[in-house]
């Protein structure tokens, strides 16, 4: 077969986050087009509008004989696996409970060793031994050497200032609580991400079970699933834990898919011809490969970790997320803004550790020095800590150095609500009842077969679309044939 008789068939790279696939697509004669499907969409959906009081009401109104009773069905579900579900005799929340504490044993050490510090309770008060926090002065001076190890001079001075915030906001015990919270998450999320995608990538038919799961565990509302996970889990910081995972995780797992997938075929060639193992290929050569597809997926994964926060303070995670939370209960404007400030500097810094390791390259100049890194990081941490317990300032910042600009933007809104109220109220009603409402009417005036109709047209034509990327390189003047 020649170049002429196989320009209909394309190689289309079907990569998305919903689903990874290699595939050829075969288009045939008598397909259309990407704009006879987009036209032809469009039509159906005029003639639905022009046609309403001639169609059928079963075309625009779901009937009520195919409704099905999922609402029952899934309360019975559930209510049988969380509350009458045994397992040797013991209830089911009972397990999961237990072994979310077994998870959340190091989430707890790194709060305590960050935040709260540790007591030991005696039989009487005076026995009762207490072990403070990490100082202040420990974590800012560790944070920031290192961000200079690991990103240099930018990221150091990332790191500090985003520390000195914390400080000078009073926002210090709401942040690290945070940060402990979600630095646990992520290091869960990219190891659990790592191990699934690479399962995923070598069994086809496991990503065809999961996939569907995944879509799930990203398209359903977070505060869906609250409620069993509470039951499961209990009030606190685990709890809090696996709903971030449930959200966040499948990003990481389907970026390392993707990024695999993308790999050319002489990547595992080459492992291949270095007599290296499954394992050691994967690890050594396809992953690092990888790279940069890997970190958009722990760019991800961080990002949806602290866009939980909030929503986890909800259930006891507690941190930054209840001060946001707090303040939206009270009005507190100036509050909330300054705790999501705070948010979104955690974000940028706990990225710009993960993006600064990620591509370092090694260096045939300078020996890696592990111990010497170490015991500096070491007596940063013991120092200031130890010197703490008899000065006070060192333990704990002072509280006469921290700052608010809450009243400011207090102010600020109260000026604009004066001032500009009528020019906020005019835009919402605007937006609400010309564009929202009328929107709204359209749509239900179109029905539900029309709408389900066009999106299927226009799923089509984004397929056909799709050859495109492949052959622009290699053959424009085909693709742009082959799509009419």
């Amino acid at each position: 077969m020649d170049l002429c008789e196989r320009e209909k068939v394309v190689a289309v790279a079907s990569i998305s986050f919903g689903a990874t696939s290699l595939a050829p697509l075969y288009r045939p004669k008598w397909l259309p087009s990407s704009r006879l499907w987009v036209a032809l969409g469009l039509v159906l959906l005029f003639a639905a509008y022009v046609g309403r009081d001639l169609l059928p009401d079963g075309l625009y109104v779901w009937p009520k004989q195919w409704l099905l009773p999922l609402l029952k069905m899934s309360n019975d579900v559930l209510n049988q696996l969380l509350r009458r579900t045994e397992i040797f005799g013991e209830p089911l929340r009972m397990w999961t409970r237990a072994g979310g504490e077994a998870i959340g044993l190091p989430m707890r050490g790194l709060q305590n060793l960050l935040t709260t510090g540790w007591t030991f309770p005696g039989s009487t008060p005076a026995e009762t031994l207490t072990l403070p926090p990490l100082s202040w002065v420990s974590v800012v001076l560790a944070a920031t050497y290192l961000g200079w190890v690991a990103g240099g001079r930018r990221l150091a001075v990332l790191a500090f200032a985003t520390f000195a915030y914390f400080l000078i906001f009073d926002l210090w015990a709401a942040a690290t609580l945070t940060l402990a919270s979600v630095a646990f998450a992520i290091v869960v999320g990219v190891v659990f991400g790592l191990v699934l995608g690479v399962m995923l990538f070598r069994w086809g038919r496991l990503e065809a079970v999961l996939n569907p799961v995944f879509d799930v565990m990203q398209t359903i509302p977070p505060f869906s699933y609250l409620v069993p996970v509470l039951i499961l889990f209990g009030f606190g910081p685990v709890a809090a834990l696996v709903a971030t995972l449930i959200f966040a995780l499948p990003p990481m797992a389907r970026a390392v898919v993707y990024g695999l997938r993308r790999l050319p075929d002489h990547t595992s060639e080459l492992s291949s011809m270095t007599g290296a193992s499954r394992c050691q290929g994967t690890s050594k050569i396809l992953l690092p490969s990888a790279r940069d597809d890997l970190l958009l997926g722990v760019n991800q994964l961080v990002m949806m970790a602290l866009a939980m926060v909030i929503m986890a303070s909800m259930i006891g995670a507690g941190g930054l997320g209840a001060e946001v939370l707090r303040a939206i209960q009270s009005l507190k404007i100036g509050r909330g803004l300054e705790a999501g400030i705070a948010i979104t500097l955690l974000a940028v810094l706990l990225y710009g550790y993960g993006h600064s390791i990620a591509v370092r390259r090694p260096s045939h100049l300078y020996r890696p020095q592990p111990v010497r890194h170490l015991a500096i990081l070491a007596a940063i941490l013991i120092i200031p800590t130890v010197a703490g317990i008899a000065i006070a300032p060192l333990a704990q910042y002072p509280a006469e150095l921290t700052i608010s600009t809450a009243d400011f933007w207090s102010r600020v809104i109260s000026w604009l609500n004066s001032n500009w109220g009528d020019v906020f109220e005019a835009t919402r009603l605007i937006i609400t009842l010309g564009v929202i409402r009328p929107l709204l009417t359209i749509l239900r005036d179109l029905g539900w077969v029309s709408i389900a109709a066009c999106i299927l047209c226009f799923g089509f034509a984004a397929a056909t679309l799709s050859c495109c990327p492949v052959l622009r390189h290699t053959h424009p003047h085909r693709c742009h044939r082959l799509l009419g």
